[in-house]
């Protein structure tokens, strides 16, 4: 039970934080500052921006002590990196691959990759959770790159 509110919270502060947004073109996004990890901080909201090719994507700001990003001119990998575990592959976008694929920005194929982790004994019921609050806010992905660039689902 505890479990589902969980999730009930998170989803609907998601729904709350994303309603009202306006999208803006790449070329006017706000100042950002650097961050060591590939991805910056917005100072004008509370997302995390990662380069991917010409795309950028936006993750919640909120997870930038345990975020991990790989990006790549055609995709991205998150990672999760919680407490003292190793990094967990959260989710993988790519962009112009026929596997996977979930949607498209005009002609493009936007691919995605998740796989659900095996968590060992080591994990606490919190840490898990907050690996799959993580792992969800790939609805948040998706919904600034329908608002930045038009992405459509299949």
């Amino acid at each position: 039970m505890k479990r589902v509110w969980t999730v009930f919270v998170m989803t609907a502060l998601l729904m709350l934080c994303s309603c009202g947004q306006a999208s803006q073109p790449v070329e006017s996004l706000p100042p950002q500052q650097e961050l060591s990890d590939g991805f910056a901080l917005s100072e004008e909201s509370s997302d995390l921006t990662i380069a991917v090719g010409e795309f950028v994507l936006h993750y919640p700001a909120m997870w930038e002590d345990r975020l991990i990003v790989h990006s790549e001119k055609n995709g991205a990998v998150f990672f999760a990196e919680i407490d003292e575990h190793d990094p967990l592959q959260l989710f993988e976008i790519t962009f112009d691959s026929d596997d996977n694929n979930v949607g498209s920005i005009g002609d493009r194929a936007v691919s995605v990759l998740i796989e659900e982790p095996e968590f060992d004994d080591t994990w606490v019921e919190g840490e898990i959770s907050a690996y799959h609050a993580m792992q969800e806010d790939i609805n948040y992905v998706f919904d600034q790159m329908k608002a930045d660039y038009g992405f459509r689902f299949n």
